[in-house]
């Protein structure tokens, strides 16, 4: 048989079904029993011709005609992709702040839009809470009927069921309301807390400089919050999340008001002096990634605590994720400014392609292969002349003619064509190719006269 009744989505229609009775039943009887008559055709409809759900990338989704039901029970339009895994909530009761759930507009108003998710009261979304950015009006970003993924900020349940409230937001980053975090004191009052002492904060907030932290008052009463920058950051903890952090600093406002706070995730520095004897490949851990590199934490030389640094996006390798181990050195070391900058690749004349061509004479011809071409000369891709791994090397521009600098390689070279080049210097720069002919071998001395008898 094509045709089989379903046992769990029904549920799901009933559970709908009831939550627009509880809606309804406020608004008289006739509407009870429009509702339930129409309800009741379509279950019974669902009953007899609805087939199984399909699983379709981990997403259990309804058939067309248990969609048309349940859409119809909750006031949206038909082409809907039921997700049973957030839909499936038992009442408001239930809900924690955070969650995430899956929901319809029903109404757009001029400061909030109202949302079903399913249970017997409607949640509204304020203007502020429609995007992650400024929202004029809700009309500006949903209309009705639109499916939307939804996150509570507030659920209250009172004896009197007019009194319930469902405070949604449409945008993860602005879940929490700062309302139920208590009173807000002023940052200055954390000004005297040592650098060594930690505080549990909750995530409220994630923003593109880092993540906002709600941290309580020294004094014993009240709130205040912090900004942990990316480069602070341990891993990427989500809104509502615990994370211990210390305070880095505490600077007052120009008005004497609207003071801030920075706070970090990490323990506290270290002189970085030690890591002047540090081994030439150290063990890190990845703690952060953002687009200009990733940020480590790697071990004091001497086993007294950490330090991070920051690997640029040039001298990364793969990609790296928070909480990797990694491989890096040091290539420099800033004690005036305190900062590590590290790399996961080999020094450019160390890397062990270099080595084979460290003992060629200036004199010997190898052959290359023209790799890309810039301003300054071209890359060139070069191989021993005893065969074996290939490596690159640069031909500046001072270094392709004889007698004359040449102003654009491209007027030279074409991509992938195959050239004669000389070594003339494998350093910390890298590898240093010419075209050139190699110097005039200078003449022997003549040998000294033999002594008079």
């Amino acid at each position: 048989l094509k045709h089989q009744l379903v046992v769990v989505p029904s549920a799901v229609v009933v559970m709908a079904v009831q939550s627009t009775l509880n809606r309804r039943q406020r608004r008289g009887t006739l509407a009870t029993v429009l509702a339930v008559a129409a309800a009741g055709t379509a279950a019974f409809q669902g009953v007899s011709f609805v087939t199984a759900p399909a699983l379709e990338n981990g997403t259990l989704r309804a058939p067309p005609q248990l969609q048309h039901v349940a859409r119809f029970a909750r006031g949206g339009a038909d082409d809907i992709e039921m997700d049973f895994g957030h839909s499936m909530i038992s009442s408001l009761s239930s809900l924690k702040p955070g969650q995430e759930l899956q929901g319809v507009v029903t109404k757009v108003l001029d400061k909030v839009a109202i949302v079903d998710v399913g249970l017997e009261k409607e949640g509204f979304v304020p203007v502020g809470k429609c995007a992650d950015g400024q929202v004029t009006s809700p009309s500006d970003v949903v209309k009705e009927g639109q499916d939307v993924r939804v996150w509570v900020v507030e659920a209250t349940v009172s004896d009197n069921e007019r009194e319930n409230k469902l405070v949604l937001s449409m945008s993860k980053r602005k879940i929490v309301d700062f309302r139920s975090l208590g009173v807000q004191v002023d940052c200055m009052a954390f000004k005297d807390v040592s650098e060594d002492t930690w505080l549990e904060g909750v995530v409220v907030n994630d923003i593109d400089a880092g993540i906002i932290v709600s941290v309580p008052s020294p004094e014993g009463e009240g709130q205040a919050t912090g900004l942990v920058t990316r480069r602070s950051m341990k891993g990427q903890p989500d809104i509502l999340e615990k994370v211990k952090v210390r305070v880095e600093s505490v600077s007052e406002g120009t008005d004497g008001k609207n003071s801030r706070m920075s706070l970090t995730m990490l323990p506290p520095p270290i002189s970085l002096e030690v890591f002047k004897d540090a081994p030439d490949w150290m063990e890190g851990t990845i703690v952060n990634a953002a687009a200009f590199g990733s940020f480590v934490s790697v071990p004091a030389p001497d086993g007294n605590g950490e330090a991070q640094g920051l690997i640029p996006g040039r001298e990364l390798q793969g990609n790296p994720q928070p909480g990797d181990k990694v491989q890096v050195r040091i290539f420099d070391l800033d004690l005036e400014k305190n900062k590590i900058s590290l790399s996961m690749k080999h020094a450019p004349g160390e890397a062990p392609e270099m080595q084979a061509f460290k003992e060629i004479a200036q004199d010997v011809w190898i052959d290359g292969k023209v790799q890309r071409m810039e301003d300054f000369g071209a890359f060139i891709q070069v191989t021993p002349p005893g065969g074996g791994q290939t490596a690159e090397g640069l031909l500046h521009i001072s270094e392709i003619r004889d007698g004359e600098r040449v102003e654009d390689p491209a007027e030279e070279f074409e991509l992938g064509q195959d050239i004669k080049v000389r070594v003339i210097s494998v350093d910390d720069k890298g590898l240093s190719l010419s075209m050139k002919k190699p110097a005039a071998t200078a003449p022997a001395p003549a040998p000294a006269p033999a002594p008079a008898p």
